[in-house]
């Protein structure tokens, strides 16, 4: 069974990332949990409550927002 780190650094260009930031993992590990805990759950929640409300629409504009911000 693959860990929870190995599936997150499969998820995410680990090497890009931290070219982004000097090559510095422990700033870049520090960055990817200030997202997930301020931004990816709160989206992931508006895009959830969005689907039973079945407002289409946005659910869309919400999710490319979300695709964006992880590009």
């Amino acid at each position: 069974m693959i860990s929870n780190d190995e599936r997150i650094k499969n998820a995410i260009n680990w090497q890009r990332g931290l070219e982004l930031v000097g090559g510095d993992e422990e700033v870049f590990v520090k960055l990817i949990g200030m997202f997930e805990s301020s931004y990816f759950k709160d989206a992931l929640r508006r895009i959830h409550d969005l689907a039973i409300q079945k407002n289409w629409f946005e659910l869309r504009h919400e999710a490319d927002c979300l695709h964006g911000s992880t590009a």
